[in-house]
Order: structure tokens, then C-alpha cells, then sequence
């Protein structure tokens, strides 16, 4: 049921204009081209992207590039006032659509600006036209230029949702993705709003509110989400039970002229390091779908790298999006993934499922999130273990509570490993697919085995032991991923799920 990808592409391009952007194992361009080709060949079109403001550390996180960006410690974001700036995203995009060809829409990124407005001479501008015009006055002109190149500009749709006053200014050629990765009901008893919280005073924005329920939404004070938003997430159904329609910021944008696509994620933030949860995934990619192909212009699931799960594992939730258009059912996930495995595996596996349940549970340990946070700290000289290790004991009350609950999800994965085998000796094709979900199983085992050590203080006793797990299990992720990533991706993936683990188990952090 899919007919297009959406190809980032940060530095993963031949730049011959600009040969410091480019990353060394990025393909050329005619394997670009020749991907494009064997794609329109399946009939599935390809859609570049490349963002044009925020998530840019690909281009300005570059030492050749930083003065490009609106603040010096913001490695992330261009600076919106600078026409230089502005040319070097314009000339990208031309050399990008030369090579690939796209035939009508080009995607101009444009999501999370959160530092937007800060930069010395950025200020007395937000302090006229506001963040919402600050970010219009960047991308017009961007726009413009993608139009001229005869294609559709694409954005990410929420920072006009934060800045609401400029939806209908967004010139009506412009099509919103309007990406949500929590919603997973038409209705339900939560509502997020974007820049609906606390202001922040260093820069300006406002932070999204996740979760307000009725009985909070009736003390809530905020004239702007009222004007622009209101009708569309509080009906009658919501005074009579406090269920909130979900997708109100894809209907206020269709109001007002604009073409919709949404936007769901087979994996994101919260994620497990090794299995998505795709209990979470799952109904958001069905209901995302079927709003954004009943009401909209269609939808989007998107499968974000920097959670490190390998795309083999993430099927499920994408499967969920095109079971929603086959079925008219409502969500059921043990229907899905039945679905899934007899389409996949070609046969019905139930216990496909409850092994998926089992092997996807979450932990903070093993976050790529909280990875990230660690490694920061490592990169400070400071020990990261009880950053690791200290929310988990808030969280349960005590160590040994803390202790306790890993435990019992160590059980649950050595439960799933062993129900993962089964389903490989049954499947009849697709079979070596349960080898990414056992590399990740194995990971969430080894992370659990890790944690229980460091919270009995255990780690220098077990530190042989564990190294060896390493060694073991980074043997396997470098045979298995060598199949689908260059070498230089092979060694992040290891990495990130071992390197920091090794260097606590080496290094005396104990």
C-alpha cells in the first residue's frame, strides 16, 4: 500500500559545490540516481528532503559552516537572517534536485526550531513580527524557490501550529505534515498543545503540554489555543465523556485551505535501543493512516535512525498503517500483528505478539535517550552511571525495587529470545528477519544483566564476564548489519549500544 519515500538527506549526498558537507561513505550520484530509477520502477516515487532551518547540524554543525548558524552554541540551527545562509540551503536544494529528479513535491524540513528567535539581531525582530513571522520570513523565500524548481514545498507542521497567527499566511501550494507520534486514538482522554506551557525565558518559546485532561483543560487559560483550535478537539462527545479529538491540529490546517499529509513513527523517542515499543507504534500508525488517507492527502510513516533499532525490526507499526486501509476494524494490535506475520513470515504466528510485548519493554538504562545523556557526561569527565542508574531508583522507590522490576523484564526477554527462536524454526520466508529481533533482544538482555550488576555494586566483580557479552554480541551486530549499512554506520551502531557500557566496565567507574 506504500507509494513514496521521503529521503533524507543531511550529508549523505555528493556536494560537489560544497565537498565539506558531504559524508565519506555518502553514494554518489549516480547511485543516488540509479536508487531513484529502481524505485519509480516499483512504482514508488522518492521525495527529497533537506531540512531548511532546525535539525541542520549536518551542514552548520560543521566547523567550515558554523558562522551560517543564528547563535555559536546552537550547532543545530541556521541563522534565519542570513541571506548567505539562505543561499548555501538554496544551492543544496538545486544540486539535490538535479541528481534525483524528483516529479513533484521536495520536502523543506522546517521542525523543532526551538532556539528560533535568540540570536542578538534575531530579537528586535521577534520583538515586531513575532517567532511565527520570524520563521515565515525565512522560508517564503525558500518556498518560492522550490516552486520555481516546478515542485510542491513540503514542511513539517509543528511550528505553524505553535505559531498559529500564520496559518494563513502558509501560501496554499505548501503541503503540512502535520506528524504526531503519540496519538493513538480518534478520541482520547489527552490532549497535547503545542507552545500551550511554560515560557521559557532564554528563548522565547513555549514548551508543548502533553496529556491535559478535561477537568485541567477547564482551568486552562490560553486565549490562542481557544481561537484557533478549540473547535476542532472539544465537541459535544467531549462534555459528555472528556474525550478530546485527537488529530484537531490536521483539521484546523485543512480549514484553512492547506493539503494535509500526516505523520506517524515506527520508532522514535522512549524507544528501547534494540526493539521498538510497538505497543505504543502500532496504533499510532494505524489511526495516523487512516486519517491521513481519509481526510488528508495522504500519510507518512517515518522511521527515524538516531534510535539505533535496525529498520528490519520496525515492520509491524509500518505494516499497521496499510492493515488500517485493508480493515475496516477498529485497533486491535493482536489482529495486526497476526496479519503481519501471515503476510511476512507466510503464516499466522499469535504468539508473535506477546514475544513482541515481551522483548519491547522499557527501561531507562537502555533508552537511546538516556544513552545519549550518559555519553554527554562521559564526554565531561563526569561518571555517568548514576544518571543512568538514579532514575530508575526514583522511579521504583528504592535500588532494590529498582532491582526487582529489571529483573522481571530480564525474564521477559529471555522469554521472548526463546519464543523468537521458535518462530524462526516455523516461518516460511522472510526468516532471517528474526535474526535483527533477536540481535535486539539480546541487547535489552545484556542491558538488564548490566543494570542488575551496577545496582548490587557487582561491577567490578562482573566486569570480565560482561566484556565478554560485549564482545560476543558485537560480533553479531557487525555480521548483521553489515549487510544493510557501509562500515563507518556498522562501527555507530556498535557503538552505541556497547561503547559506553565498555567504557564503564574498563575505565574503574564501578
Amino acid at each position: 500500500g506504500f507509494n513514496t519515500i521521503l529521503y533524507e538527506i543531511e550529508d549523505k549526498f555528493r556536494f560537489p559545490r560544497h565537498p565539506a558537507l558531504t559524508h565519506p561513505e555518502a553514494p554518489s550520484h549516480e547511485e543516488t540516481a540509479d536508487f531513484v530509477r529502481s524505485c519509480r520502477a516499483k512504482g514508488v516515487e522518492v521525495i527529497p528532503m533537506m531540512q531548511s532551518l532546525g535539525h541542520a547540524e549536518s551542514v552548520v554543525g560543521k566547523p567550515a559552516y558554523a558562522h551560517l548558524r543564528e547563535t555559536p552554541e546552537v550547532d543545530d540551527q541556521y541563522d534565519p537572517l542570513s541571506d548567505e545562509a539562505r543561499r548555501l540551503i538554496l544551492d543544496l536544494y538545486d544540486e539535490i534536485i538535479d541528481v534525483m529528479q524528483p516529479r513533484e513535491f521536495f520536502h523543506v524540513g522546517g521542525d523543532e526550531t526551538f532556539s528560533l528567535g535568540v540570536g542578538a539581531r534575531s530579537r528586535p525582530v521577534v520583538e515586531k513580527i513575532g517567532i511565527g513571522g520570524l520563521y515565515l520570513r525565512h522560508m517564503l523565500p525558500i518556498f518560492e524557490h522550490v516552486r520555481r524548481r516546478g515542485l510542491r514545498p513540503i514542511i513539517w507542521a509543528d511550528i505553524v501550529l505553535s505559531h498559529p497567527e500564520i496559518i494563513r499566511e502558509i501560501p496554499k501550494d505548501v503541503v503540512m505534515m502535520d506528524w504526531d507520534y503519540g496519538i493513538r486514538s480518534e478520541r482520547g482522554p489527552g490532549l497535547h498543545i503545542h507552545a500551550g506551557g511554560a515560557l521559557n525565558p532564554q528563548t522565547g518559546h513555549r514548551a508543548t503540554i502533553w496529556g491535559l485532561t478535561w477537568a485541567d483543560y477547564a482551568k486552562y487559560e490560553n486565549p490562542v489555543f481557544r481561537t484557533h483550535f478549540e473547535k476542532y478537539a472539544v465537541d459535544a462527545q467531549t462534555r459528555r465523556d472528556g474525550t478530546f479529538v485527537q488529530f484537531y491540529g490536521t483539521d484546523a490546517l485543512l480549514a484553512a485551505g492547506l493539503d494535509v499529509i500526516t505523520a506517524s513513527a515506527n520508532r522514535s523517542c522512549g524507544d528501547m535501543t534494540g526493539v521498538p515499543d510497538h505497543d505504543f507504534h502500532m496504533p499510532n500508525c494505524f489511526h495516523s493512516a487512516r486519517k491521513g488517507m481519509q481526510s488528508g492527502s495522504g500519510n507518512l510513516v517515518t522511521c527515524w535512525a538516531v534510535r539505533h533499532s535496525h529498520p528490519e525490526v520496525a515492520h509491524p507499526s509500518t505494516f499497521a498503517a496499510a492493515y488500517a486501509l485493508s480493515s475496516k476494524s477498529p485497533f486491535d494490535s493482536r489482529a495486526v500483528c497476526e496479519a503481519f506475520t501471515r503476510d511476512f513470515y507466510g503464516m499466522a504466528m499469535p504468539e508473535f505478539a506477546h514475544a513482541a510485548e515481551k522483548a519491547q519493554q522499557v527501561f531507562w538504562l537502555g533508552e537511546s535517550r538516556a544513552v545519549f545523556e550518559a555519553q554527554k557526561q562521559l564526554k565531561q569527565g563526569n561518571d555517568p552511571l548514576p544518571g543512568l542508574l538514579a532514575p530508575l531508583e526514583r522511579k521504583h522507590g528504592s535500588r532494590q525495587a529498582a532491582g526487582d522490576h529489571v529483573q522481571s523484564l530480564l525474564a521477559g526477554y529471555q522469554e521472548a529470545r526463546g519464543a523468537f527462536e521458535q518462530m524462526k524454526s516455523r516461518a516460511v520466508k522472510n526468516t532471517h528477519n528474526l535474526d535483527f529481533w533477536l540481535e535486539g533482544v539480546d541487547l535489552h538482555i545484556f542491558l538488564a544483566e548490566f543494570t542488575l550488576s551496577a545496582l548490587a555494586g557487582h561491577l567490578a566483580d562482573d566486569s570480565r564476564k560482561l566484556l565478554g557479552r560485549i564482545k560476543e554480541l558485537s560480533a553479531n551486530t557487525r555480521r548483521l548489519f553489515s549487510e544493510t549499512y557501509l562500515a563507518q554506520g556498522v562501527e555507530d551502531e556498535v557503538r552505541q549500544r556497547y561503547g559506553l557500557f565498555e567504557t564503564c566496565l574498563t575505565s574503574g567507574r564501578h
